[in-house]
């Protein structure tokens, strides 16, 4: 089999699906958690109920309805929807690691900031 000399290689090919997925979420959830706090007048209580949210939509797997609500909270703090989730959203169900890694990462980020 040949190899497609032009093909770039990608944090999929180099790193894996899981890594790729956790190095892309950190350059995804960091700007947007500081954007809504930013935004936020009740920071503290909005973030925990993003948080809880967030999270009940990935466990029952509604991952079109989490990127739904990511794209309307992107559209409400006034930044740009991520490429890496408007992809994701032609086919969520093959996104949920990187997905996953954002859940985890906006807990993270947000539960450390308001505190």
């Amino acid at each position: 089999m040949e190899k497609n000399e032009n093909q770039q290689p990608t944090l999929e090919n180099v790193w894996g699906k899981k890594e790729a997925a956790n190095i892309i979420s950190g350059t995804i959830a960091t700007p947007f958690c500081v954007q809504y706090l930013a935004v936020s007048e009740q920071a503290a209580s909005n973030a925990h109920s993003l948080n809880v949210l967030v999270k009940s939509l990935y466990e029952r797997q509604m991952y079109n309805e989490l990127l739904l609500l990511l794209k309307m909270l992107y559209d409400l703090i006034g930044m740009e929807f991520p490429e890496e989730l408007a992809e994701a959203a032609k086919d969520p169900q093959n996104h949920s690691d990187l997905l996953g890694h954002i859940i985890l990462d906006y807990d993270e980020i947000l539960t450390e900031e308001i505190a």
